[in-house]
């Protein structure tokens, strides 16, 4: 695959382009991904005064009770992963549209006489998708370690929480192990590099079903309903995989970490396939 900036149709379709620049773009990616990052880290740092808070906050079951603002951060997590769901759509249906118009003008008739082989004028479309959604993709990247350092947090907490037995009786408290950590931590990394997967996936798609097409209004319809399907199929996989979170299997068996592995590999199998598979259906119709 041909980097974007040598590929013509690509600079054709781009060279109008308005702020924010490509460049403005990976920038703020970089810049939120390493902020991310640092809160991420500062936060797991904080995990030993959780083990020692839940020690103290029992409750009559003899479980410590987790407290509302914990709850509440959770919920903030899983409410900005809905709302990134939502650009693989947006993605589908800018590349439909560019992708169908273009295609009726002559620029593209004398495009088809020239060098470019197929499978170049599938990659011009696809960049040029991708390139007129660069800002919501690059928060969208951008935010992905603080995602996953949010999620991590969360789940540890509380592996904590349902780990440690208080009560006027006994004290039993649960102290953290590398592989409670790196467990969660593959399984979180993959699923969600498979929802950033869906965004490309969704450019393949439109760019697919406009070339199959031609027609603007069914490309967008159809690629709206399939990354629909491809949101909820990720969500699906996303709740499936909540068991495989929990601490204690790590702990218990390091084997599990590859058995973890191989299944969080679903979240990012199918979207890298469909990709490819949808760019082959777009060039036999170039």
């Amino acid at each position: 695959m041909n980097p974007p900036h040598k590929n013509p149709l690509f600079e054709r379709l781009t060279h109008n382009a308005r702020w924010p620049s490509l460049r403005v773009c990976l920038w703020l990616t970089g810049v939120l991904a390493a902020l991310g990052v640092a809160i991420s880290v500062a936060s797991l740092l904080t995990l030993p005064s959780v083990e020692a808070k839940a020690a103290q906050n029992c409750s009559p079951s003899g479980f410590p009770m987790p407290s509302a603002s914990d709850i509440h951060d959770i919920y903030i997590s899983l409410l900005i992963t809905m709302v990134s769901l939502v650009v693989p759509p947006i993605v589908g249906i800018a590349a439909a549209i560019q992708t169908s118009r273009d295609v009726h003008t002559e620029a593209y008739d004398l495009l088809r006489l020239t060098s470019l082989t197929k499978m170049q004028i599938v990659h011009g479309y696809l960049y040029a998708g991708l390139h007129r959604m660069r800002l919501p993709l690059a928060l969208t990247i951008g935010i992905a370690p603080a995602l996953i350092g949010r999620f991590l947090y969360g789940i540890l907490k509380l592996t904590i929480w349902s780990a440690t037995y208080c009560s006027s009786i006994a004290l039993v408290p649960y102290h953290l192990t590398l592989l409670d950590i790196i467990g969660p931590l593959v399984v979180i990394t993959v699923v969600e590099i498979g929802l950033l997967a869906l965004n490309p996936l969704a450019a393949a798609v439109g760019v697919a079903l406009s070339l199959w097409w031609r027609k603007t209004v069914a490309a967008v319809l159809f690629t709206s309903a399939i990354m629909l399907l491809g949101v909820f199929f990720v969500v699906s996989l996303q709740i499936l995989m909540g068991p495989f979170t929990h601490a204690e299997p790590f702990s218990l068996s390091p084997t599990a970490l590859l058995e973890v592995l191989i299944a969080s590999g679903f979240c990012l199998l199918p979207p890298v396939l469909l990709t490819l598979g949808s760019m082959w259906l777009a060039k036999r119709r170039v």
